[in-house]
């Protein structure tokens, strides 16, 4: 499902219109967060229920944090120096990867509700993005932050893969 997941965000970002989307036709246009709903029609195919945010400046604190669900993936991007935030809560108990995507070289840090430290990656993901997975707890509220590893600028991709 990932590489699927991959590859469609990988469509979206670049804005072309391939094969992909009539396999996974869109189903849903809603604001201007919410561009698609990706979901099969068939039972042999896999259901992908998720939905392309954009990141809304300023993201660059806790308090200012993006919202996300566990079936979102949030486009962003850096401007020189940037931080990011983006706060979830936690849909079941259980292991979750978080993790950026695209040619930018992410670094992304996992904190808890209380913002306290979880855990942190650099290049654990493809292309020098990070890719956290940590044991999360229902209805418990976390933390993502993410900022370019060498300062650069780039646009990048997150999502959250749940049990």
């Amino acid at each position: 499902m990932n590489l699927l997941r991959k590859l469609i965000v990988g469509v979206t970002i670049l804005g072309l219109c391939l094969s992909v989307i009539t396999v996974i036709p869109a189903t849903a246009q809603a604001s201007q967060e919410v561009q698609n709903e990706l979901k099969s029609t068939t039972d042999d195919q896999i259901i992908v229920p998720m939905y392309a945010l954009t990141e809304v400046e300023s993201n660059n604190s806790f308090a200012s944090a993006n919202y996300m669900r566990e079936d979102d993936y949030m486009q962003a991007s850096f401007s020189s120096g940037d931080v990011d935030y983006f706060k979830f809560y936690a849909e079941a108990t259980g292991t979750y990867t978080i993790y950026s995507y695209g040619q930018t070289d992410t670094y992304g840090v996992l904190f808890d509700g209380s913002q306290n430290f979880l855990w942190d990656d650099d290049d654990s993901g493809d292309n020098l993005n990070f890719s956290i997975t940590y044991n999360l707890t229902k209805d418990q509220l976390y933390y993502i932050k993410v900022f370019h590893a060498t300062g650069g600028t780039g646009s990048y991709g997150i999502l959250i893969d749940y049990p």
